[in-house]
C-alpha cells in the first residue's frame, strides 16, 4: 500500500478501516477534486495520506 489511497463516496469507509490498520495511525483526509478510487476506479473524493 502507498502512503496514499484515493477512495469514492461509497468506499471511504473500507479505505479509513484499511490505511489504519496497515499504518497503524489515522491518516489525513482531504477532499480532492479529481483522480480515481483505488477500490473500484471511479471518481475519487477522499484522499487519505499519512501524516509527516
Amino acid at each position: 500500500m502507498d502512503n496514499k489511497i484515493l477512495a469514492c463516496e461509497e468506499h471511504i469507509d473500507e479505505a479509513l478501516d484499511e490505511f489504519i490498520v496497515e499504518k497503524e495511525t489515522f491518516p489525513i483526509l482531504e477532499k480532492v477534486q479529481e483522480g480515481v478510487c483505488s477500490f473500484c476506479k471511479k471518481d475519487a473524493s477522499y484522499s487519505l495520506e499519512k501524516q509527516g
